[in-house]
């Protein structure tokens, strides 16, 4: 079974806010020049994608969805990054 993999469009929002978030530095507790990134990932039906694998080849970076489908990067450095989204049974995803 091959299943498309659709990601959340809130994942995008995100990503793009979080660059400039990191830039500025949101006073979370976070050092300066860093930021998260976090949001969920799901089939075109909504049903979430358990267990998948969430990767910033960049920065040799990953971390697994958890049963509802979101991941979480708790600490970044600022920049832009290609994100990769693997799932088995699906196409790899990668964006930026």
């Amino acid at each position: 079974m091959n299943r498309s993999v659709y990601i959340i469009p809130t994942f995008f929002l995100v990503f793009v806010l979080c660059v400039p978030v990191a830039w500025a530095g949101d006073g979370g507790g976070e050092a300066p020049g860093t930021g998260s990134l976090s949001g969920r990932i799901a089939d075109k039906g909504g049903a979430p994608l358990v267990g998948a694998s969430v990767y910033i080849p960049d920065l040799k970076l990953g971390v697994i969805s958890d049963t509802a489908g979101y991941y979480r990067f708790p600490s970044l450095p600022s920049g832009k990054y290609l994100i990769e989204v693997h799932s088995i049974g699906t196409r790899p995803l990668r964006g930026r």
